[in-house]
């Protein structure tokens, strides 16, 4: 009788410990961004880094190579990564920055996790209000990852905008002697 109750309670088991090994496993993201559709011809794909290096890559649309691709980055990398976005403020930012002036741009979607807190934050390309820091984070965690491989898409920063004719920086070259 004891051998039926344990052989009965045994699937309760393994599921309690496939749900704990779910959990584990989705625990340990660190890094996400993913770039949505537009009217045209945008890359569509999502790119996860977890804390152990392990970079994940799903290609959807309008890239070189679609569906998953792996492969690794130095967990120390990650973790100088995930510092670099808490000390530029992404954790204070606001969770959307979504006004569509122009209706045909994608949307970049990133998340950063440290010490077990979540910060997501969706941008819409067209909304100029984002913090002019986000785009050039957006933008490094495609140049750490190297989807360039996967995407066929060089990472382009020349519309980033702080919504003003201002220069955001100005480069000037003085006489060499």
């Amino acid at each position: 009788m004891n051998k039926l109750i344990l052989f009965g309670l045994l699937p309760f088991f393994l599921l309690g410990a496939a749900s704990i090994q779910a959990q584990e496993a989705t625990d340990n993201v660190a890094i996400t961004l993913e770039r949505t559709a537009c009217r045209g011809v945008c890359p569509i794909y999502t790119v996860t880094i977890l804390e152990d290096g392990t970079v994940k890559y799903v290609g959807e649309n309008f890239v070189e190579t679609t569906g998953e691709q792996t492969t690794e980055i130095e967990p120390e990398t990650v973790a100088l990564m995930v510092d670099a976005f808490e000390n530029a403020g992404y954790f204070d930012w606001d969770e959307a920055y979504d006004t569509q002036t122009v209706s045909d741009l994608p949307s970049i979607i990133t998340s950063v996790t440290k010490d077990g807190e979540t910060h997501r934050i969706t941008r819409y390309v067209g909304d100029t209000t984002a913090p002019i820091a986000l785009p050039f984070l957006e933008t490094w965690i495609d140049e750490m990852t190297h989807t360039l491989i996967w995407t066929g898409v060089q990472p382009d920063i020349s519309g980033i905008s702080n919504g003003t004719d201002t220069p955001i920086i100005t480069l000037q070259r003085g006489v060499c002697f």
